[in-house]
């Protein structure tokens, strides 16, 4: 059975298991959010999460709870960048995105197994296999480090690219990885940017996991 241990890293939930496991990752850019929009949303989840422990219910129940909440805690997140017409949109210069695409797919069946993922104007969604004997905090450290190294050069700027804080949540079961699947390869269509999830140039599936 899979150990989990929750963290906190600034204002998302962050889930740190122990063996091998499917991740689903979202990471957006700095300054695509306004700090009083942030500051909002985190207080009315950190209200929500305590008005849940409150409860005289099984500590089960108030694990599903939580996990519930937590998800429309980063669906508020997503809604607004998608949302989002001004703050940082550097994905929108192609040159960009073609950085993330390639350094996403560097490693892929060398530190994880791409299962997809989309690059939207302000943030991206991933969602792979990590290998056993490989940190999630390593990869993804290393992997915006190095993009945002890049982007910063190719865009003629210094300061920092990424925003600190990130969603990362541990995969449970086919169920929920073909859920999450169709989530990242319908935001470009939720978001109105094409019609067809196919048409997105910044989506990649891996053909192993299609059709799902």
């Amino acid at each position: 059975m899979y150990k989990i241990k929750e963290e906190y890293r600034r204002y998302l939930p962050h889930f740190q298991p122990t063996n091998e496991l499917a991740y689903f990752v979202t990471t957006r850019l700095a300054g695509s959010l306004p700090k009083i929009i942030i500051e909002e949303i985190h207080q009315e989840h950190e209200k929500a999460i305590a008005s849940i422990n409150s409860l005289k219910l099984p500590n089960e129940k108030k694990a599903l709870l939580a996990d519930e909440q937590n998800r429309r805690y980063f669906g508020k997140f997503d809604q607004l960048l998608d949302a989002q017409n001004t703050g940082s949109h550097w994905f929108r210069t192609s040159a960009i995105a073609q950085l993330a695409y390639d350094s996403f797919l560097y490693f892929h069946e060398k530190r994880y197994e791409m299962i997809c993922f989309t690059i939207m104007s302000n943030h991206v969604h991933l969602l792979f296999w990590l290998n056993q004997d490989k940190a999630l905090y390593g990869v993804m450290h290393s992997l915006k480090r190095y993009i945002a190294n890049k982007a910063n050069q190719l865009l003629d700027r210094e300061g920092v690219f990424w925003a600190r804080e990130s969603y990362d949540r541990v995969v449970r079961n086919d169920e929920e990885l073909k859920r999450i699947m169709h989530y990242i390869l319908m935001n470009p269509v939720k978001a109105g940017i094409v019609k067809n999830w196919e048409e997105y140039p910044w989506t990649f599936v891996n053909d192993k996991y299609f059709p799902f």
